[in-house]
């Protein structure tokens, strides 16, 4: 679904700049930040580039020219946040059963390293057709669809690699059920379906459907290591089309992973420090138990990865100062390829109010609808944000882990910090699943977290990352 769905909230307001320039007296000299007002009166965050060597190379062969606007997007990179795709779906629930168990998986032999984007997105190496051509792409378990961009696609829009069908010999043209379009949170993406052989490590799948873009808005930026597509881990209904399955998914029908599932270990560490494994589990990757709980279907389908939700809770060490616990299940989706974590406004008022009164004071920005909070009261916090899951199991978030670093490294060496928990977009169908209580859990809450997504039992585990100050606890 991703940010917010891969490509989220990258708008800031005047006073957003404002208090840019107050609190960090940031300068073009320092990391080449600049501040951008001129975007339908909101602040963007950039950092002044220049066109990398083989765009530059490409524009000269081709003698392509770019009026002003389609020139300051590729020599500007906006300090985007993820792309959360919304489904047109209100969604109905399913009751939960009690799966949690202790399992003892066997090794797995298919896995690669995730990418920590800045703590905006997390993105894993694909390749496609034979010989084969590379990509770096969003690691999205809220959307179901594989796409790259494609040689069709004018080069401001994809200014990356672009996917050559007439470069592979193993590449066929496929004709579904209707043309290849995705609409996210911010940006969109459309153009047509292919067929060819994909590769993520030493796995693979031949004759794999997936979408190549000619044409995408706000989801594709000129930067050395960026999202140059999505990879999709939803249920296959979730796809934009029907008519295939889904890389994972294929995975597991033709039998070339160990076992029906894959797991993600996200990580705060920057550079490639994550990890998917598919079809088994990284024992080093986490602490304790791993607890599991059952998806939850939207309607009579099973779309997003979601589980159902019981209660919000705030504690101060050990000390419950804010509970509250759901008339009835809620959804919960979990989205890697968001990068906030969002809920009702009435639930954020909520939780802002209790850590207000608590000394942790946290400002909103209005135009974004994302909200500021002093990084050294997050940093030294010893606060956490619990999310109470069916089955009762409940993942602590330390409002620490919560923060995302704007200008630093850590938390503790910024002095200009983003919550992580944000109202749902104001988008109708964002809106729609706020109306309904849903709960979309992004990076800020799953980077702490080992997670273990088991397509053949529908469910979702959940454990303690090794190393993190969060907890996953629940009655085995």
């Amino acid at each position: 679904m991703g940010r917010t769905s891969a490509c989220s909230i990258n708008l800031f307001s005047d006073l957003c700049c404002a208090r840019l320039k107050k609190m960090n007296k940031i300068a073009e000299v320092e990391s080449n930040l600049v501040l951008d007002a001129r975007l339908n009166g909101a602040c963007k965050i950039k950092r002044v580039k220049s066109l990398p060597d083989n765009l530059q190379a490409e524009l000269i062969l081709n003698d392509v020219h770019f009026d002003e606007e389609q020139l300051e997007f590729l020599t500007t990179e906006a300090l985007e946040f993820p792309i959360t795709k919304y489904a047109i779906n209100d969604g109905g629930a399913q009751d939960s059963i009690k799966i949690s168990d202790k399992l003892n998986y066997r090794s797995y032999e298919h896995y690669a390293k995730l990418y920590n984007d800045e703590g905006s997105q997390y993105l894993v190496n694909i390749s496609i057709g034979n010989p084969k051509q590379d990509f770096t792409v969003a690691l999205d378990t809220g959307s179901s669809d594989l796409w790259v961009p494609s040689m069709r696609c004018p080069v401001y829009q994809c200014p990356l690699a672009r996917f050559d069908s007439q470069r592979s010999n193993t590449f066929k043209s496929v004709s579904l059920n209707k043309p290849f379009h995705v609409t996210y949170g911010i940006g969109f993406v459309e153009g047509v379906y292919g067929q060819d052989s994909v590769y993520l490590e030493n796995a693979h799948v031949e004759d794999q459907v997936f979408g190549m873009a000619r044409s995408t808005s706000q989801i594709i930026y000129p930067k050395v290591r960026g999202a140059n597509g999505i990879l999709g881990l939803g249920y296959p209904s979730l796809s934009s089309s029907s008519d295939h399955d889904p890389f994972i998914f294929q995975l597991a029908k033709r039998g070339l992973i160990e076992q029906p599932l894959f797991s993600i270990s996200l990580g705060s560490d920057h550079g490639w420090a994550g990890e998917l494994v598919l079809g088994g589990i990284n024992h080093d990757k986490y602490e304790g138990d791993i607890c599991f709980t059952a998806t939850r279907e939207d309607h009579t389908n099973k779309t997003y990865w979601m589980v159902g939700g019981r209660a919000v809770e705030i504690a101060n060490d050990h000390t419950v100062i804010m509970n509250r616990t759901f008339e009835s299940t809620r959804n919960f989706i979990v989205d890697t390829g968001t990068t906030l974590t969002y809920m009702s406004q009435q639930l954020i008022d909520t939780i802002l109010r209790a850590l207000s009164a608590d000394g942790i004071h946290v400002t909103l920005d209005h135009s974004s609808g994302t909200y500021f909070i002093d990084c050294q009261s997050a940093a030294n916090s010893s606060h956490h944000v619990r999310f109470i899951l069916d089955d009762d199991i409940k993942l602590s978030i330390p409002i620490g882990s919560l923060t995302i670093p704007l200008n630093g490294e850590t938390v503790s060496s910024s002095s200009l910090c983003m919550f992580g928990l944000a109202p749902w977009l104001p988008t109708e169908p964002s809106l729609m699943m706020g109306r309904n209580g849903w709960i979309m859990l992004g990076d800020t809450v799953l980077r702490d977290i080992l997670l273990v997504f088991d397509m053949e039992k529908h469910r979702i585990g959940f454990a303690k990352a090794k190393g993190t100050s969060s907890s996953v606890a629940c009655k085995l």
